[in-house]
């Protein structure tokens, strides 16, 4: 009651309360933070530092200036995403599993260097640049917060990218969120370097070629980065690593681009670190070290202990004057295997001496590196040096002999499924069009020719001049599958399938186990309406390669309905966790009409990085029908966010768009077919129909106007409304 009492009589108080105590500051890190920059596609030979005198970078002149330089870094793989599976793991390829763009995503099983650093209290943010370094690859493992929003989809996804100062501006928005009292781990993967080279504004006008005003671009985010992080670690400081993923051949080797050879232009890459506390500034450190090194060494720098069987060494001793000791290094391109079925190439280096392990491999020495441009005045150094050669050779075997570490933690082939998108399938080593005698070195050429096709079929009115050059690898090189898959993809666009059936017989002749070849052959022939040949062709592909997905799913659409479902329940009897079967389940369940019974199905289908072509398509359809419009609306546009390439996912998309009344949406959604088949008679009434909703009647008569006059009911009554229209209006 005396306390009662004493609080009322307080309460008539006219005098100011006692001020209050100022809030403490938020504690600062008490442990260093990191900053992880990875450069897309950047050559240490076009930075200032490493001697390139027209660089502008002077971001990452001063840090090297107060760091340490690795002069003689080298990626494991000439592409982004098994590169960043190496620098994120510290380990080989061989041991990650992921060996091309496109074949794995990151298992499970690997530790990450988010993974440790999180589960040691450092908080973890990464943002990607690019495609390649998204989630669908698991690059999100150990991040508290991943920032991979890369805007919509876009017809080559593949080419999906987003700038420099985007990646830095969500990095920017992560820190602002981030607890003030924990240290941070940030990685940034910029992605600007990276063709097509387009720098912006003022760095595009500095007299640079393209590919330095891209770099240039690229550093000044560095230095923005940078000031963010170091401003978060407070005055614990911030450990810095600024690595290459890959470099870029730009013509000064066998390659254009990068991704085949392993030779200096595309291998070696910067890799400046900073210590915390700036000791070691000035290091240069000549030796050869890896991007595997990245991850140890970080952790180093850190004082956190690195996981076991890690391929990488810590370097972070040269921060203390110490020496590095490093053995050899590892570098591969499983490309021309994965493509062409020819032999992979391999190399080791170490003390000067490089040992390239393809069929007309050399031990070849260092001196000023080794480049493409180079490569007629080797001298093979084998029989004068034979123990650097076993000692090499002894490496390169143990490395390659690796288990990986969880094979059968795959993402969908996603090149492979987009490919399937319209119909075709590329080859790989085992497809039975292996020649893996081949020296990928001695066909450069004919890469060089396929490369730069893949470059012309993207410009708007390139693709005439790409089935040039694939008709010219064709006529050098018959055996080549890729370049006779893609003539057939572009002949068949246009309806011209007597010549693409030509084009498949003729290789069929040529390489009768080529299973891309005798697929792509079956799927024409289903779509003539063969069937008998369609089975043939995929009975003999799943002789050469049983269980076969492209071979299933024809012989499944080759069938009725319900023969295909007891086929699929017999495979799945076999592989009960084989998401392809169950798409393939699914798919034909909703085929039967038997949508309730589709749907889980579908949905463990769905479960996976990228699904299996239509699958959304399907569940967006059910959802239809159940009526949760707003479902239906995300399942369909998610499927053409998957496969922007395939008409009937947005055929599916702009009926749909139409039915709710959106005809604008509607009309890009069938304006993107006609882009890619101008023949398509579905998305051109489609497409007329929505510029009747909206209006534009001259334009939707225009639309028609190719398919008149027509006996089809469908089409003769839109023309009709189009006509009635016009008269309405008075025109």
């Amino acid at each position: 009651m005396t306390l009662l009492l004493a609080a009322l009589a307080g309460c008539g108080r006219s005098d100011p309360p006692p001020a209050e105590a100022p809030a403490p500051a938020p504690a600062a890190p008490s442990r260093p933070s990191l900053l992880l920059v990875t450069m897309d596609t950047t050559r240490a030979d076009r930075i200032g530092v490493y001697g390139h005198e027209r660089a502008d970078t002077p971001v990452l002149d001063a840090l090297a200036a107060e760091g340490i330089r690795f002069d003689q870094a080298f990626t494991t793989v000439p592409l982004t995403i098994p590169a960043h599976a190496s620098i994120m793991t510290g380990r080989y390829p061989p041991s990650t599993g992921v060996r091309v763009n496109g074949d794995h995503a990151l298992p499970d099983a690997a530790v990450t260097l988010a993974e440790v650093l999180q589960e040691q209290g450092w908080t973890t943010i990464g943002a990607a640049g690019a495609f390649v370094t998204t989630r669908t690859w698991a690059f999100d493992q150990g991040f508290d917060t991943f920032d991979d929003d890369l805007g919509p989809g876009v017809d080559d996804r593949w080419g999906l990218e987003r700038t420099g100062p985007e990646v830095t501006a969500a990095i920017a928005t992560a820190l602002a969120d981030a607890p003030p009292d924990a240290p941070v781990f940030v990685w940034a993967h910029l992605y600007d370097p990276h063709e097509p080279y387009a720098a912006p504004g003022i760095f595009a006008s500095r007299g640079l070629d393209a590919y330095d005003s891209e770099i240039a671009f690229a550093d000044a985010q560095v230095g923005r980065l940078r000031k963010l992080v170091e401003r978060a670690a407070g005055p614990a400081g911030a450990a810095i690593i600024v690595v290459g993923d890959h470099g870029e051949g730009l013509g000064d080797d066998l390659e254009r681009g990068h991704g085949s050879f392993l030779f200096d232009e595309t291998l070696r890459v910067p890799l400046i670190v900073r210590a915390p506390d700036g000791s070691g500034a000035g290091t240069v450190v000549d030796g050869a070290v890896s991007v595997v090194d990245v991850l140890p060494t970080a952790l180093g720098l850190l004082g956190v202990p690195a996981p076991d069987a890690l391929d990488g060494v810590d370097l972070s001793a040269a921060a203390r004057g110490e020496a590095v000791a490093h053995g050899p290094v590892y570098a591969e391109s499983e490309a021309p295997s994965h493509r062409l079925g020819w032999a992979p190439e391999v190399v080791a280096i170490d003390a000067g001496l490089e040992l390239f392990a393809s069929p007309k491999g050399a031990l070849v020495a260092r001196d000023g590196g080794v480049h493409g441009v180079d490569r007629a005045g080797w001298q093979d150094l084998a029989a004068a040096r034979p123990d650097d050669a076993a000692r090499l050779r002894a490496f390169l075997t143990e490395v390659r002999s690796r288990e990986p570490l969880v094979a059968e933690d795959a993402a969908p082939g996603l090149a492979a499924q987009q490919l399937e998108a319209l119909g075709y399938v590329a080859a790989t080593p085992a497809d039975g069009a292996a020649n893996p005698v081949v020296d990928a070195k001695d066909r450069a050429d004919a890469l060089h020719r396929l490369d730069e096709a893949r470059h012309l079929v993207r410009r708007p009115g390139g693709r005439p001049d790409a089935e040039a050059l694939w008709r010219s690898v064709i006529r050098t090189d018959p055996d080549i599958v890729e370049a006779r898959l893609e003539i057939v993809s572009s002949l068949d666009r246009s309806g011209r399938r007597d010549e693409a059936f030509a084009l498949l017989d003729e290789g069929i002749a040529l390489l009768p186990d080529a299973a891309p070849l005798l697929v792509n052959r079956a799927r024409l022939r289903l779509s003539t309406g063969d069937r008998a040949g369609a089975v043939a062709d995929a009975e003999r592909v799943l002789a050469l390669l049983p269980g076969d997905h492209a071979a299933r799913e024809i012989l499944v659409q080759a069938a009725e309905p319900e023969a295909a479902l007891v086929r699929i329940r017999g495979w799945q009897a076999e592989q009960p966790d084989d998401t392809f079967l169950h798409a393939m389940a699914g798919l034909t369940l909703v085929a039967l009409g038997r949508q309730e019974e589709a749907w889980p199905e579908l949905e463990a289908a769905s479960h996976t990085p990228v699904p299996w072509l239509g699958v959304h398509r399907a569940l967006g359809e059910i959802e239809r029908r159940r009526g949760r419009t707003d479902r239906a609306l995300a399942q369909l546009q998610a499927e053409v966010d998957h496969f922007p390439q395939d008409p009937p996912a947005w055929h599916a998309l702009g009926s749909f768009q139409l039915e709710r009344g959106d005809a604008q949406a509607a009309s890009k959604s069938y304006d993107r077919v006609l882009g890619m088949y101008p023949a398509d008679v579905v998305a051109r009434r489609g497409l007329a129909s929505a510029m009747l909703r909206l209006g534009d009647l001259q334009g939707a008569q225009h639309v028609l106007s190719p398919l008149l006059p027509s006996a089809d009911p469908a089409t003769q009554e839109l023309e009709a409304a189009v006509r009635a229209a016009r008269a309405a209006r008075g025109g």
